[in-house]
């Protein structure tokens, strides 16, 4: 059998899965066991309509500051090795606006890795905005993305052992030395773990096609607002949006599509000259769940029957662009590697 086996298979576990590649440890020692894989559909699993942008980080928390700055460089990496339009993740300009301005820390911090960048003009942001950005960072078509982790991997001899686990225990074996948990959701009602401050964060977005759409949009006020436009989607840009804790409606209701149309182009040059919100093709209207967790992301190291296991989830809409720098700090807890 195997010594590290990764449990979960949404972009966490195979960030976890890719690094451990790239740091030289043999796919033969390696697992990965999950109930679902990319191309699964569920809202226990990773979104195949989540917006991805790594974007400026408002956390002063210096592992979080670390898990985003790691992220981006690394996405540079990926998208050279792999190829945009294979991988899905391309470079794209996001204005970003607040109507708070942003801690002087958070600026100088965002600005040390961010090189291009520049403080938008009044007349460049929506109403109410105090201070905003434009700069250039990546954007992830995320089941692209993940579809191509998961090729990646599975073709350098990782095995994947497709099933739900009720217990944490059911995946040890004689050979086990670590098991890293990336089980998201899943980690509230998983036997030997039972998180209870593991919650869904609701989501519900509208998306739209649009070629005379550019870039990415976002704007911070008593609402997320935000227009991403997906790479290599044949032009399909994703509206939203609504955070919403412990909210565990899976419907797609109505009236929030109407809130988000309305906030969405009131905030940002959508519509073109003569048209109104009804003229925009619209292809979908969803809801999804991101794994939210009360304290953030858990990333910790305990001995469970004698087996380490390392915790990381709880990342809630932030897997995609910080996940790189907490799948590093993961397996630096494991395997104390001086190589990460």
């Amino acid at each position: 059998m195997t010594k590290y086996v990764i449990l979960g298979s949404g972009v966490i576990g195979l960030y976890t899965a890719y690094l451990l590649l790239e740091q030289g440890f043999s796919s033969k020692d390696i697992r990965i066991v999950a109930k679902h894989v990319p191309g699964d559909l569920s809202h226990d699993y990773a979104s195949p309509y989540a917006g991805a942008t790594v974007n400026f980080v408002k956390s002063t928390d210096p592992d979080i500051k670390s898990y985003y700055k790691y992220t981006y460089q690394k996405l540079g990496e990926i998208r050279k090795k792999f190829g945009a339009s294979s991988c899905g993740v391309d470079l794209t300009t996001n204005t970003e606006s607040w109507i708070e301005m942003p801690k002087k820390e958070q600026l100088e911090f965002f600005k040390s890795y961010n090189n291009n960048w520049r403080e938008l003009k009044a007349e460049e942001m929506p109403k109410g905005a105090k201070f905003g950005l434009s700069y250039q960072t990546f954007v992830i078509n995320s089941p692209l993305f993940i579809r191509k982790l998961f090729d990646f991997v599975t073709s350098e001899g990782i095995k994947v052992d497709k099933r739900e686990v009720k217990h944490i225990s059911e995946i040890f074996d004689s050979n086990t030395e670590i098991v890293f948990n990336c089980s998201g959701l899943g980690a509230s009602k998983l036997g030997g773990v039972e998180d209870s401050k593991c919650h869904p964060t609701r989501a519900q977005v509208t998306v739209i096609r649009a070629p005379h759409l550019e870039g990415v949009r976002l704007h911070w006020n008593e609402s997320a607002n935000y227009m991403i436009k997906r790479p290599f989607s044949g032009d399909e840009v994703i509206l939203g949006g609504f955070y919403q804790p412990k909210n565990y409606n899976r419907d797609v209701n109505g009236y929030e599509t109407k809130d988000i149309l309305k906030r969405v182009t009131e905030c940002f040059p959508i519509l073109k000259e003569g048209q109104s919100i009804k003229d925009l093709d619209i292809l979908r209207e969803v809801s999804a769940f991101r794994p939210g967790r009360e304290g953030g992301v858990r990333i910790e190291k305990e001995s469970i029957s004698g087996k380490t296991v390392v915790h990381n989830y709880g990342a809630e809409g932030t897997g995609f662009v910080q996940g790189l720098g907490m799948a590093r700090h993961a397996i630096q807890l494991a395997i104390r590697s001086s190589k990460l």
